[in-house]
């Protein structure tokens, strides 16, 4: 018959101190440690991980410690972050190196192997970035995290309107004024409007209600882009299998 070996209350108790802590001590590293996942950093998120399972699962008289073991752990990971942001010579001894793998359309093949790939894994990576043949990269690095970034040649780049010599106009990041029915006063104020003017906005395209605004924002154009609750789409799309 199976049954808890602590009380019910005290694990799940247990569990939520674990998850906190590494919640907590996540949000103190940064998001570095979560975006640019290196070597390092993967060994680290395995280190902490268990030992957030064991404060989780282990004897209540134990958690204490095993809590300081956590800190401790992700106290030692701060430092060597910050070591690593302050000494370009610490970094790369932790981080380690880019790597350039292909150069002109020809591989590397000692730096390919010195980062434990084959040729048919590499070719893999370079599908991902919709590059299919070699010969068109002109450059093609392996970064720490293990990304890998292409540089076409210049016949192969995409034509641009500079390459036209077609004038652009320099664009902004458009500005959310209202998520799911509220409506965000700041990005008013620094669009130069207020409620009286998203009210009007609103009325000349057919809104009556805020509740029916699911998501609305202004382009760099000055456009009001709105988008309404459709419930009959959402029914239609509620599966895609």
């Amino acid at each position: 018959m199976f049954r808890l070996e602590v009380p019910f209350s005290v694990a799940l108790l247990q569990t939520f101190i674990a998850f906190s802590a590494v919640l907590i001590l996540t949000k103190f590293l940064g998001k570095e440690q979560v975006g640019q996942l290196t070597l390092y950093d993967y060994v680290n998120g395995i280190t902490i991980g268990s030992i957030a399972a064991t404060v989780a699962t282990d004897d209540p008289a134990k958690v204490g410690t095993h809590l300081l073991d956590l800190v401790v752990f992700a106290g030692l990971t701060f430092l060597i972050s910050y070591g690593a942001l302050k000494s370009r010579y610490f970094r790369r001894l932790v981080e380690g190196t880019p790597t350039l793998v292909i150069w002109n359309g020809k591989v590397l093949e000692r730096n390919l192997a010195r980062n434990r790939y084959s040729v048919d894994e590499f070719k893999a990576k370079l599908r991902a970035k919709d590059v299919f043949n070699l010969t068109d990269v002109q450059a093609a690095i392996l970064e720490t995290g293990g990304e890998v970034n292409v540089l076409l040649k210049p016949e192969q780049r995409p034509v641009t309107r500079k390459d036209l010599h077609v004038a652009v106009t320099p664009e902004t990041l458009p500005l959310d004024v209202m998520t799911e029915g509220a409506i965000h006063d700041t990005n008013l104020q620094r669009l130069g409007h207020d409620r009286a003017w998203l009210h009007d906005q609103l009325a000349r395209q057919g809104v009556s209600n805020l509740r029916d605004v699911v998501y609305a924002a202004v382009d760099s154009t000055g456009q009001l882009y709105i988008d309404r609750k459709d419930e009959q789409l959402s029914r239609m799309w509620d599966s895609v299998d």
